[in-house]
């Protein structure tokens, strides 16, 4: 945390106390109520972290902060994102002399007419449009009550000009122009104005760490505690906890949780200075919960690796698989006839059919990421895509008729194996074998992604029952899936994108399935960093 810390000073994104005591700005009479002083601490927390869209984020600041022409500035984020600090730190940045003020008009509690003045009284307008004074309007969407009133606003943003009402004539403003929003409006968008997208904590759950930390470190100074720092446990707690109330919300908990310690410490002076998991209460079934889980992606780092890797899955099934079983199926059918002679009747009966039903209660479904039938059907339809052929949408009627599908086929599997003695005849195991790959390979062809797999297969089906009791899960972090509208693990995402992927085979997402083990899912073009793997 230290080290971005560094990084934001070298850059411009922290400011020290003495830099804003240069010289005292000249005021501006009358406006003295909407003047804001420098929160040159209180605004760091936002900026910290390590993910590119918090590099993305800090970037667009200091473009818009040192941008030539002095644009109007939109900055955009969800509630509880410091949007007002950040416009702040624009201002503060641009300023470089600290020779202006920045004057904070809330879109709350003021009134169009109070910024653009009347014919009797000036508005805010007036006072500050000869003037180099930057003017923040803070959720400037509730200032404007109707449409003209809106064009007014952007024609404002976009030209810096107005017309006065109280001069009565077309003036232009020569302040620097911010406003704070909550949401994207495309009433206000134009190449004249600069928009600054705030990612939410959400979108950023890697940098959680970082801006806890950040947030901590305020706290404490403030309070004036020793240095204070969380447990592996806290952090958990932090990292997989979804903050629909973001920074604001995030720093309710923290002085919620310092408040806790102190209890703790003054009853315990020897405690080490450590948030605990206890501390962090962010909510009743958050912490009924989480703590059960053991994500085995965050301790056994190798698996981060594992998953990542393209041997283990996607050419394990392309260029493994399927040779495999084609050389099981030719020793089905071309070799002895008997279990006791065949070895691959013994493997496939003995050791693969038991195997497969043991292995349900710890490694959930994780046979349907190699399984040999859609690695066929993949093959085939990878060959038709080449080829410049289509693929169809999946129909309505597949997920009513998928699911009776597929148990009456495996009930009449069940009875095929009994009637006719499947276990001891190698051709009739390979032609059962075929008839599986069969449909899998015709709904490849047909269809678009797996959806033999997700309706028809009757191993399948077999495996989605008994597979609810595994102890081992795919789950989404809460903190990246709760509240996402974007589809990118279901569509995939493309190839300049930080995290390519074809997207879920199964046109499934990983937290519309959380009470599901879904261990194929990891086939599924999903990254790792969204994801845990936990053991309960």
């Amino acid at each position: 945390m230290l080290d971005s810390t560094k990084k934001i000073r070298r850059t411009g994104m922290m400011f020290s106390s003495s830099s804003t005591t240069i010289r005292e700005p000249v005021r501006v009479p009358g406006l003295d109520k909407y003047m804001t002083l420098t929160t040159w601490h209180g605004c760091f927390p936002v900026f910290a972290g390590r993910s590119k869209r918090s590099k993305k984020f800090r970037i667009d600041v200091r473009k818009a902060a040192a941008d030539a022409n002095a644009r109007s500035v939109v900055v955009v984020g969800e509630s509880g994102l410091e949007k007002d600090s950040v416009a702040t730190f624009v201002h503060e940045l641009g300023d470089k002399q600290k020779a202006h003020h920045l004057y904070r008009i809330s879109g709350s509690s003021s009134s169009f007419t109070e910024v653009f003045g009347t014919e009797e009284y000036p508005g805010v307008l007036d006072s500050v449009a000869e003037t180099r004074h930057a003017l923040c309007f803070s959720n400037f969407v509730r200032l404007l009550k109707s449409e003209q009133e809106a064009k007014d606003f952007m024609q404002l943003l976009e030209t810096k000009k107005y017309y006065s009402r109280f001069h009565g004539e077309e003036r232009v403003c020569h302040a620097r122009l911010i406003g704070t929003t909550d949401q994207e409006d495309e009433r206000f968008k134009s190449k004249e104005v600069l928009q600054i997208a705030v990612p939410s904590l959400r979108a950023r759950s890697a940098d959680i760490d970082m801006i806890a930390s950040a947030k901590l470190t305020r706290i404490v100074r403030r309070r004036g505690q020793f240095p204070t720092t969380f447990s592996p446990e806290a952090m958990h707690r932090l990292k997989t906890y979804s903050w629909s109330g973001n920074l604001r919300e995030l720093g309710s908990v923290l002085e919620r949780a310092v408040y806790l310690f102190e209890n703790d410490r003054a009853e315990h002076p020897y405690i080490p200075w450590m948030i605990a998991a206890e501390h962090t209460i962010t909510s009743t079934s958050q912490y009924n919960t989480e703590f059960l889980r053991y994500n085995l992606l965050s301790k056994f780092r190798f698996l981060q690796s594992l998953t990542r890797s393209p041997w283990v899955f996607d050419n394990l099934i392309k260029y493994v698989v399927p040779p495999t079983f084609a050389l099981v199926l030719a020793v089905l059918w071309l070799g002895p006839q008997t279990r006791e002679e065949n070895a691959a009747l013994t493997i496939f009966w003995t050791w693969w059919w038991p195997g497969a039903l043991l292995s349900y209660p710890l490694l959930s479904r994780v046979w349907c990421a190699v399984c040999p039938f859609m690695a066929c059907g993949e093959l085939v339809q990878a060959a038709k895509k080449a080829l410049g052929g289509k693929l169809g949408d999946w129909p309505s009627s597949a997920k009513t008729n998928g699911p009776p599908f597929a148990y009456g086929l495996f009930a009449a599997i069940l009875m095929w194996e009994e009637l006719w003695n499947l276990p001891d005849n190698g051709s009739l195991s390979a032609w059962l074998l075929v008839l599986i790959t069969t449909g899998a390979v015709v709904g490849s062809l047909n269809f678009e992604k797996r959806i033999w797999c997700r309706y028809y297969c009757p191993i399948g089906a077999m495996n989605g029952l008994y597979s609810k009791m595994a102890l081992l899960e795919i789950r989404s972090w809460k903190g990246v899936c709760s509240g996402c509208t974007a589809q990118t693990c279901i569509q995939g995402s493309p190839v300049d994108s930080g995290l390519p992927g074809e997207g879920c085979p199964l046109d499934s997402s990983v937290s519309r399935e959380r009470g599901r083990r879904w261990l194929n899912l990891l086939t599924s073009g999903f990254s790792p960093r969204s994801l845990q793997i936990t053991l309960m």
